[in-house]
């Protein structure tokens, strides 16, 4: 009897720890009070091929940039009510990453967006509620796909087939599918994939899972351990026999992220000459323009003082470390100086409309009315290189 007890309590224990992390609440319906599905066939291309497949949608190719869009206008939904998407989709390239897309009634010219874990065998499911632009009347949904962080844009892609999205009313089923996916769901590499426990893929969608396990595996001992007569010993080597259990579990769990990610890297990269993948990195157009300034200054680059700026920190970062050796800082850092520490400097600017340099002055102008002399050394759109000053 007791015996049968501690097995009943320990099944409530996990039950209660799984709703309370996946936020769900037993008194939630266990399945949806009303959904509406929406087939894949029924989605229309926007970027990217497309063509109908026995009531799927099957993407054959991506567009120009390596993304993939599809939409369709639906029959008003009630943001309010409808609060889980699931959706089903087959063979999801493990270099891409997806975006669920769709407008509302009382701004249809906005597009409003919402990251999506990619489908584990097919499926994954999202809570709504957790986009803050998720309200009013939806008129129009759709899906995107794009190149993950890490992927070369023209590489990314597989073809892959929609099967089709649903939009449901809460529920428990709902609740935990979405807590599944956030827990479990294959992600490809990106910038915060040094951390091998916490979250890497946005803001967490669902309690921890690693706090989870921690407290179920010390729970677990207490609920076999109270009032069964063990010895301190035994409560110790309990604990970690539990604790270790936990790790393992969460070792696996890592593990098998990283078996997904090493797909994407496989795709990718397998079968090309190790010459040949060091000219795939993720991002082709900074390595191109850092070419276009390697050619130009040739043996003199490691002698090249230049000043980097970007529209973006990441692509800053990255420039310079394409133009290595070369003696390159970026401007946010080290600013523009006065005159004489200009002398022999060069400014690299990609992406960016300011400074804009007049050709009649010779000057470059920025909005905040500031100027600096400089000389075109290179125009190449987004790419922009000019000489300051005088040299010595």
């Amino acid at each position: 009897m007791r015996r049968a007890l501690r097995v009943v309590l320990l099944v409530v224990l996990w039950l209660v720890l799984v709703l309370s992390f996946a936020g769900v609440s037993p008194l939630q319906r266990p399945v949806p009070r009303e959904s509406e599905v929406f087939a894949g066939s029924g989605f229309d291309p926007v970027a990217g091929r497309t063509r109908d497949d026995d009531g799927a949608l099957s993407i054959t190719e991506p567009a120009d940039d390596g993304s993939v869009v599809v939409v369709r206008r639906v029959d008003a939904i009630e943001a309010q009510e409808m609060t889980e998407l699931s959706y089903r989709i087959d063979d999801f390239p493990p270099a891409m990453e997806l975006v669920f897309l769709f407008r509302r009634a009382d701004s249809p010219g906005d597009v409003r967006t919402l990251p999506l874990a990619s489908p584990r065998w097919g499926r994954g499911t999202v809570r709504l509620s957790v986009a803050p632009q998720w309200r009013g009347l939806i008129t129009e949904v759709g899906l995107a796909a794009y190149p993950a962080q890490s992927s070369p844009p023209g590489n990314a892609f597989r073809p892959f087939r929609i099967r089709a999205l649903r939009v449901s009313t809460p529920s428990v089923s709902g609740g935990l599918s979405a807590a599944l996916t956030e827990w479990f769901a294959p992600r490809a590499w990106a910038l915060m994939s040094i951390s091998a426990l916490g979250p890497d893929g946005g803001p967490p969608r669902a309690g921890s899972f690693a706090a989870m396990m921690a407290l179920g595996a010390l729970g677990s001992v207490l609920v076999l351990g109270v009032g069964s007569g063990w010895s301190r010993a035994r409560w110790q080597a309990s604990v970690l026999l539990a604790v270790a259990l936990a790790w393992v579990l969460l070792d696996l769990r890592w593990l098998w992220s990283l078996a997904d990610r090493h797909r994407g890297t496989r795709q990718i990269y397998a079968g090309q000459a190790w010459k040949d993948r060091q000219r795939l990195p993720p991002d082709t157009a900074l390595v191109a323009a850092a070419d276009a300034v390697r050619d130009y200054f040739g043996d003199r680059l490691p002698q090249a003082r230049l000043l980097v700026d970007t529209n973006a920190d990441y692509s800053r970062i990255r420039l310079i470390y394409h133009l290595m050796p070369a003696n390159a800082v970026p401007v946010n850092l080290h600013g523009y100086g006065q005159a004489a520490q200009r002398r022999n400097l060069y400014l690299l600017l990609y992406s960016l409309d300011d400074p804009a340099f007049d050709a009649k002055t010779g000057m470059l102008r920025f909005k905040d009315g500031r100027e600096l002399p400089a000389q075109t050394i290179l125009d190449q759109a987004p790419l922009r290189l000019y000489f300051l000053g005088e040299s010595s």
